[in-house]
């Protein structure tokens, strides 16, 4: 989990200057489209525009805020600590068998005598493996796949139309769907000693990056405002995207401390998905002297 965590973390960094550079560029273009509107409104006075140019940004003081929090020196600092331990290829990848090749490959090349050997050794398992399904799938006339799990490691499928004419050296045979996953007494051996290369290599890795976890830990605020600020911007994204792609009519709520709640015809979101359903508008008042009833499904 710690090494995954920086391999997130270092992925997640190195596009934070792009995110900034975008919210940069909007906030720009949002502030001269509102300059150029408040210039033809009222042309005879600069200095009085300038202010209420100011005050009437509203909308770009949240997109300022998170450029603040995704540009925080401290984030740049941990960015260099994990790139002087990880190659430059280490990035996350969503396949968890992809992921696992992404932590054992971390560290770069000659941080460590003995990891140097157990990634050859790790290679060398995996490529014999395929080259034993190669075998046995020009043998005997059949399609034969090597696939991974973290919790098998490497076995083989087979498509379910040859389960009656196995191969005689298949052992372990189980029917998954259209497939057989099986594996043989060589290909056993060698996913056995493969993945002890793979706990060998993620054990050195733990220890040779502790020194970087710790130092992360102790800029934890930055990493924290870092997270927030992207989940407020995907949370923003989200709601822009829903609006400009949807045909019907949104607004945006006027919000103030110790008002009254007042929504006039609210519908749920769940309607934009396209769900063949009857939805009823409803109205929504709530203030110190009126209550309603919120009932949950």
């Amino acid at each position: 989990k710690g090494i995954a965590s920086l391999v997130c973390l270092k992925t997640t960094l190195k596009v934070l200057p792009a995110i900034v550079e975008s919210l940069d560029a909007s906030t720009k273009s949002r502030r001269a489209a509102a300059e150029s509107v408040d210039a033809k409104a009222d042309v005879a006075d600069d200095e009085e525009l300038s202010v209420d140019s100011d005050k009437s940004d509203g909308g770009n003081e949240l997109a300022v805020a998170i450029q603040g929090a995704l540009s925080d020196p401290e984030l740049a600092v941990i960015l260099e600590a994990i790139e002087d331990v990880f190659t430059d290829s280490t990035a996350f990848a969503k396949s968890p068998h992809a992921m696992r090749h992404q932590e054992i490959f971390a560290l770069r090349p000659s941080t460590d005598g003995m990891m140097d050997v157990l990634r050859k050794a790790f290679l060398a398992n995996v490529d014999d493996i395929y080259s034993l399904a190669d075998a046995l799938a020009t043998d005997n006339q059949l399609t034969v796949r090597v696939k991974e799990n973290s919790k098998r490691g490497y076995y083989l499928q087979i498509p379910a139309e040859y389960a009656n004419t196995l191969p005689t050296q298949v052992i372990q045979p189980v029917k998954s769907g259209k497939f057989i996953h099986c594996t043989t007494d060589e290909v056993f051996s060698l996913n056995a000693r493969a993945q002890e290369n793979v706990r060998d290599l993620i054990f050195l890795t733990h220890l040779r990056i502790q020194e970087v976890l710790d130092f992360a830990r102790q800029r934890f605020d930055a990493l924290a405002s870092m997270v927030d600020a992207v989940a407020l911007l995907d949370m923003c994204h989200g709601f822009a995207d829903c609006v400009a792609s949807s045909s019907s009519v949104w607004c945006r709520p006027v919000v103030s401390d110790g008002g009254t709640l007042a929504i006039l015809e609210g519908r749920y979101p769940i309607e934009q998905t396209g769900v063949a359903m009857d939805f009823v508008p409803n109205d929504v008042f709530a203030s110190p002297l009126a209550n309603f009833t919120l009932i949950s499904g």
